[in-house]
């Protein structure tokens, strides 16, 4: 199925495209055997067909339609597009022939464009320029002097579409890859047709909502991801709007000193829709709080189907992510900016990445001082000793017999979760350090102490960053 079109805009891209069709058309009368051999055949732009429409005034209109289909020409460079033909540089699509370009003056080079199918997909003009995502819907592109008209298809915003786009990839490109792709590991979102833009930087399908406004995913045609939380200012909550921005600002200031891996989420920038003071004209405005980096999948989604593995424990996948979590609390422990609390929150979410399910879930808290809340505490007692036998248990079965792909951090669990007045499981909890160095963590521990690997990053401006 066609999951983007490409539109001929202005006058020579449509004559460009015509005389493409003309010759394709000669080849097959002739008998050519496929559309690039047909095009070989063209050495002068005023061919009999060209000259007689242009005579009648008119030319071929249509688009070119992007399918699943085919591999590339040369796997290792992908998708690529330019003039044709050139026997010695194929390109997978040809914008014009190689005489319409010398005719008209049209510098196009082989390849002239280049689409990143891995995880996303882009246009790349000729090497040591800047990459450019499709981050929009419908998005004018320019090639020297021909313009197109670039858009998405609804089946483009489909999950079949990613499923068959990455196997597709994968097949046709597999690990001839070049680097640029294989770092870009998760999905750009397709756009849809009712998306808003702000600044740079277009939403896509929200993550969710907080206290403070709702939170979106967010690309920008550089590639530059990020969560976009918008807030809804008035004139009662401008100050706590006000607050929220320099608590932002000064954890990015304490991650950018401390946090090298950044694993903590950074402010990008602060867009005010209607200026940065409150018009008193304006009853409400939004305020854009951009931030990075954005994680391809968070805990929340690991929750489920996909990591719960019960007595087995939970997916290396989702262990991994929820030691890297642990690890930004730690440098947020450090710098004073979280409190021992949150380690009983996190023996939560290690629950949940091996169950699936929350441990105990009550609508109100049954240790506030309370009638209606002491009423629970005796169904909460129960719930916590049946989790907490549930997970040592089953960590014992799975130290036993381990299953390839999972790892059971019960012991941990109970440790995380610890607290007073419980009748058994009451000793001190453990704080961030003793979690992270935990025997239960078996391979990861081996894994902390390996030499980090130094790759180039892309910070989404289309400028190399440095190393790390």
């Amino acid at each position: 199925m066609t999951y983007a079109t490409l539109t001929p805009a202005n006058d020579l891209a449509k004559l460009a495209f015509s005389d493409i069709y003309d010759n394709l058309n000669a080849g097959r009368q002739n008998g050519t055997a496929d559309g690039n051999s047909a095009l070989r055949h063209i050495t002068e732009p005023d061919s009999d067909t060209e000259r007689h429409h242009r005579e009648l005034g008119m030319i071929w209109i249509g688009h070119y339609r992007m399918q699943l289909r085919s591999p590339p020409f040369v796997p290792e460079r992908g998708w690529t597009g330019g003039k044709g033909p050139l026997e010695k540089i194929p390109v997978d699509l040809i914008f014009c022939t190689k005489a319409f370009a010398k005719w008209h003056g049209i510098n196009l080079r082989n390849p002239h464009v280049r689409w990143l199918g891995s995880r996303s997909m882009a246009s790349q003009p000729p090497k040591g320029r800047t990459i450019y995502y499709l981050n929009q819907h419908r998005m004018k592109i320019g090639l020297d002097k021909l313009e197109y008209d670039f858009q998405w298809t609804d089946f483009s915003a489909t999950e079949k579409f990613v499923e068959e786009r990455n196997g597709y990839v994968t097949r046709s490109i597999g690990s001839g890859a070049p680097d640029a792709w294989q770092d870009d590991n998760f999905d750009m979102p397709t756009p849809l047709l009712s998306k808003r833009t702000i600044g740079q930087w277009t939403l896509a399908h929200p993550l969710g909502k907080g206290g403070q406004g709702k939170v979106f995913f967010a690309s920008n045609p550089r590639g530059g991801r990020a969560a976009i939380t918008l807030v809804e200012r008035i004139s009662r909550t401008s100050g706590a709007v006000d607050t929220e921005v320099r608590t932002y600002e000064d954890v990015t200031a304490m991650a950018e000193k401390c946090d090298e891996d950044e694993r903590i989420v950074r402010l990008v920038e602060v867009l005010y829709i209607d200026g940065e003071r409150l018009s008193s004209e304006k009853t409400f405005d939004d305020v854009a709080l951009v931030l990075a980096p954005v994680t391809p999948m968070t805990l929340s989604d690991l929750v489920g189907v996909r990591s719960k593995g019960g007595s087995k424990g939970m997916l290396m996948e989702a262990a991994a992510a929820f030691r890297d979590a642990l690890k930004a609390l730690k440098t947020m422990h450090d710098e004073c900016w979280a409190h021992t609390e949150d380690v009983w929150a996190m023996g939560v979410v290690l629950y949940q990445l091996t169950y699936g399910r929350h441990p105990w879930k009550f609508a109100i808290n049954p240790w506030r001082r309370e009638p209606e809340n002491e009423k629970l505490r005796k169904n909460f007692r129960e719930s916590y000793d049946a989790a907490v036998l549930e997970m040592t248990r089953d960590y014992k079965t799975a130290c036993q017999s381990p299953t390839k792909g999972y790892i059971h951090l019960g012991s941990l669990f109970a440790k995380m979760v610890r607290y007073r007045w419980a009748p058994k499981n009451h000793a001190r909890r453990p704080d961030i350090d003793e979690v992270l160095r935990d025997p239960a963590w078996g391979p990861f521990l081996v894994e902390d102490l390996k030499p980090v690997k130094r790759v180039r990053f892309f910070n989404g401006d289309g400028d190399d960053d440095g190393e790390v």
